[in-house]
């Protein structure tokens, strides 16, 4: 390594004093008296940023030791020459700005994401860690972020916190974002049981984003009791059954779906199920979908919902109709008045 030695306050002192030839110490009491461009002042001593990091919230190639750029500050996010938080890595300049970077494309240390910056409180998790118990115990509004790797966690019965009831699922999700880090870089091996049990299921709010979901027989996301549910640069895969399910319950006055750059995809060997499948029950309140910039392939219908005479609730699908591919119907509307229902496509 060339250049300054980028080393805790107390080292950095201490060099001072011992006269260190090798760390180039400069004193000064703002960030105008360091004459380099990637310096701050600390504590009166010139300090080297850390411009680089390893996508793990340590330090980067530019630093041995990264004492302002920590996990603590960052959320173990990359981060920018002046130590901002970025999921993406460092932006440039000219181009398209890097996720939370200014003004260029996607840096050294992440992969760009279109879901923007990382919210609230981030609790990074790897494949040997249980994910039931991180899930169990992170506050509302946490971010669980996933390293790269292949999770399978087991079933478990998950109480729901609204009535205590329980739900066999392999994950719950309640007001948290699952984050990985990035699709085919992180992927959810979620597959069921023969007696009733899902792979991955959300209550209430969630936002799932930058992960693979290979659901095999079975839910990709079967969204129970939903109200804002929020997929973003997801691959969702099954061989059969639906990729996205939306049950409300009686008394939710509005409930949303956002898809997002996001890829549903049936890769069974013949067309079956719906890439997303809303359901509104009596009471069920207005449901709307919004589908945007995302690739649904191989569904017997690609958008699935059910509008009925004898029910209250409303549906209301928004979508580009680009993307729509080798399904038998793209987006198909049914309005039934019982016993008779008559369907139509919408984005033909």
């Amino acid at each position: 390594m060339t250049g300054r030695l980028c080393m805790p306050l107390v080292f950095a002192v201490l060099a001072l004093f011992l006269g260190a030839s090798n760390c180039n110490v400069a004193m000064c009491k703002t960030d105008a008296d360091c004459t380099a461009d990637n310096e701050y002042c600390s504590g009166n001593i010139c300090t080297l940023r850390c411009p680089q990091a390893d996508g793990d919230g340590t330090l980067g190639s530019s630093c041995e030791l990264d004492t302002q750029c920590d996990s603590s500050q960052c959320d173990n996010d990359t981060t920018d020459a002046s130590c901002t938080c970025v999921v993406g890595g460092t932006g440039g300049t000219g181009g398209s700005a890097g996720v939370g970077g200014t003004g260029g494309t996607a840096g050294t240390g992440g992969t760009s994401s279109p879901c923007g910056p990382l919210p609230g409180n981030v609790i990074q998790v790897t494949a040997d860690d249980d994910l039931h118990d991180v899930l169990t115990a992170a506050p509302g509004g946490s971010v669980i972020l996933l390293a790269p790797g292949n999770y399978a966690p087991p079933i478990h019965d998950w109480t729901l916190p609204d009535d205590g009831g329980l739900w066999p699922s392999q994950a719950l999700l309640v007001d948290v974002t699952l984050a990985g880090s990035g699709e085919g870089e992180t992927t959810l091996s979620m597959t069921g049981d023969p007696y009733g049990a899902v792979g991955l299921s959300t209550y209430g709010s969630a936002t799932i984003r930058d992960l693979t979901i290979e659901a095999r027989e079975f839910w990709g996301v079967s969204c129970v009791n939903p109200e804002n549910v929020t997929l973003c640069n997801v691959t969702v895969e099954t061989y059969r059954n639906d990729a996205i399910t939306w049950n409300p319950w009686p008394g939710r006055a509005l409930s949303s779906l956002t898809v997002y750059e996001s890829t549903l995809r049936n890769v069974g060997s013949q067309q079956s199920g719906a890439g997303v499948d809303l359901y509104c029950y009596e009471e069920g309140g207005d449901i709307r979908a919004d589908i945007q910039k995302s690739h649904i392939s191989g569904w017997l219908s690609g958008v699935s919902y059910t509008l009925s005479t004898e029910e209250s609730c409303t549906i209301s699908v928004s979508t580009d109709c680009e993307g729509f591919t080798d399904n038998e119907s793209n987006v198909l509307r049914a309005m039934c008045d019982p016993p008779t229902c008559e369907a139509q496509e919408e984005c033909p």
